[in-house]
């Protein structure tokens, strides 16, 4: 069931404790604030999206709202995921290179967060911005990183003294091109927009253009989970190779009527919302109350739109001197 922010806001209005406004800013404070608390009471079910993502240079760069990868698949197979501390076990397979072939099965490593989708290749680059909407007078955004000579960049826009970075305004007109030659960037600073940023790396001499980055209009401090691929399957020349994850999505708040609410069971925000404001007027016993049964209406309408889990279990059976060599314990 698909429900809005507007469609709450009438709904919420009408709960007699609650006393705002549809057209109160604060009643849009509270739907967030409950669907925030069904989400972490629920578990994270609710904000899991199954997505597929483009492999790029051996790499992939989870997009904007993704907080994490539960599970991925290649090419119909399931891989692990490593974390980053993976690499440095006493017994484990070392520091793994970009190079993405080996005599092992597929893979993800985790390889740290970046502002960008893709790196910058080369050491001579300027920086290239679009708007895909035209942006108000002082609109300005900021990006940090190292020059040509792996210097840290930094500016004076306003002649009073040097800061980190480059400012560059993207009001009116673009495109709009840095100043400063970037080999690197390691922080993106933008203000909400009105539509949506794009970054290039811009070759001066020859004019060419790659692109980097794509930010959305409330993004403000970008930054991405990063991920190389390994394993004896995966092919340097598969730049149009894809992968399928179940995403662990990050919670973004409602802002607009038409937007679309994580939590799509009316009855379940609703008692939330009332749960809140019990417990902000100190009636923590009938909040606690509400509370519970927002969580069980949650479930109850996860459990209609999913199918029910089914638990399987895989027995080992070592023998009994495997099992003490390795002090995990006795069976009897």
């Amino acid at each position: 069931m698909r429900i809005t922010l507007g469609q709450a806001k009438t709904e919420v209005e009408a709960i007699p404790n609650i006393n705002l406004a549809a057209t109160d800013t604060r009643i849009v404070t509270l739907i967030n604030r409950a669907q925030r608390r069904i989400i972490e009471e629920s578990g994270a079910q609710l904000i899991s999206r199954r997505i597929r993502i483009c492999l790029d240079e051996n790499c992939i760069t989870a997009p904007f709202g993704v907080s994490s990868f539960t599970d991925v698949a290649m090419s119909d197979t399931p891989m692990p995921i490593l974390n980053e501390w993976y690499e440095f076990l006493d017994r484990g397979g070392g520091v793994y290179l970009d190079t993405p072939a080996d005599s092992h099965g597929l893979r993800l490593v985790e390889r740290g967060e970046s502002c960008l989708f893709r790196d910058i290749i080369g050491v001579d680059k300027q920086i290239k911005i679009y708007t895909d909407i035209v942006e108000a007078d002082g609109t300005n955004i900021w990006l940090y990183g190292r020059d040509e000579a792996s210097r840290w960049i930094r500016t004076d826009p306003d002649g009073t003294g040097y800061v980190n970075g480059e400012r560059i305004s993207i009001a009116g007109t673009g495109p709009f091109t840095s100043t400063k030659i970037f080999s690197e960037i390691t922080g993106v600073v933008k203000p909400v927009t009105r539509g949506m940023v794009r970054l290039y790396s811009l070759q001066p001499s020859t004019a060419d253009e790659r692109a980097i980055a794509i930010y959305e209009h409330n993004e403000e401090v970008p930054s991405y989970q990063r991920y190389l691929v390994r394993g004896e399957d995966v092919c340097e020349c598969e730049d149009n190779a894809t992968l399928t994850a179940m995403a662990l999505m990050e919670f973004v708040p409602a802002a607009e009527d038409n937007d679309d609410l994580v939590v799509y069971s009316m009855e379940a925000l609703l008692l939330m919302c009332s749960s809140i404001q019990k417990m902000q007027d100190n009636k923590f016993a009938e909040g606690l109350a509400l509370s519970r049964e927002s969580i069980r209406r949650m479930a109850m309408a996860r459990d209609k739109h999913s199918p029910r889990e089914r638990t399987s279990v895989e027995y080992h059976i070592f023998p009994k001197d495997t099992l003490d060599s390795h002090r995990i314990g006795r069976v009897y």
